[in-house]
């Protein structure tokens, strides 16, 4: 299995950062996870955007996860309309609410009430699902009070966790138990903010399941110059990757 960071900043990260978006690619298929502003165009350098047909959303009351989903639907609508693309179904998954909200996407930007596509959204929790032969498992997580999940993406006999934002949580744990990657949100390094992890949380929460590796993602400013390996080396024994947009690993 594959995977390629679309986007490994925050809100208020560099030039050289976009928010939030992943996207994991096995024999079977391509599906982005988390897609906030920025990560369409480094979808471009990666991979063709119409030929994803899944998008999973962690949460969406912070547009450094959803944002760009408005510029891949209007993409994706005008390449129908021009007959560069077939009008296959994409398949939007996210947590509770996510309907409502992509319902009320569809009322902000009039052209999208009638997409020339067929789309289904489905709501998740706690939920095991079948996506192009990937299993994505899902857990609720702990983020500011928000309707938000985590991800666990198996395919090809190897496991990815992804936290989308959360505080910790058991739920990181059980979903990172024994994967060959977790990929972290790391929002704070000295002072710890309701709803996110700090890097030592996530080594913690690495150390627990563990996980063969850890990619720290969702980083801010002030985390640019700190060497994780070198902080992390004595709580967490496994490998520890810094993310940077158009990263590619492969597990």
């Amino acid at each position: 299995m594959k995977l390629a960071v679309l986007g490994s900043g925050s809100p208020i990260s560099n030039a050289e950062r976009a928010t939030t978006g992943y996207l994991a690619e096995s024999a079977s298929g391509k599906i982005i996870f988390d897609l906030g502003f920025g990560c369409f165009k480094n979808l471009q350098k990666v991979a063709n955007p119409l030929e994803i047909s899944a998008i999973c959303i962690s949460h969406f009351s912070h547009p450094d996860h959803v944002a760009d989903l408005i510029a891949f639907l209007f993409h994706r609508k005008v390449s129908v309309l021009k007959k560069i693309a077939v009008a296959n179904q994409l398949n939007l998954f996210g947590p509770a609410g996510f309907g409502a909200f992509f319902e009320s996407l569809t009322k902000a930007f009039p052209s999208f009430s009638n997409l020339p596509f067929p789309i289904k959204v489905t709501e998740v929790g706690y939920d095991k699902l079948n996506i192009f032969n990937f299993i994505v498992r899902t857990k609720p997580v702990k983020h500011s009070g928000d309707s938000a999940i985590a991800f666990r993406i198996e395919a090809d006999g190897k496991a990815i966790m992804y936290s989308g934002d959360s505080e910790y949580c058991d739920a990181l744990v059980e979903l990172a138990k024994d994967a060959d990657l977790a990929i972290l949100e790391c929002s704070t390094t000295i002072n710890k903010t309701d709803g996110h992890l700090s890097h030592e949380e996530c080594a913690q929460i690495a150390k627990q399941a563990d996980a063969k590796a850890l990619m720290l993602s969702h980083l801010y400013p002030d985390t640019e110059n700190l060497d994780f390996k070198a902080l992390l080396a004595e709580k967490f024994s496994g490998k520890i990757i810094k993310a940077n947009d158009l990263l590619k690993v492969e597990v």
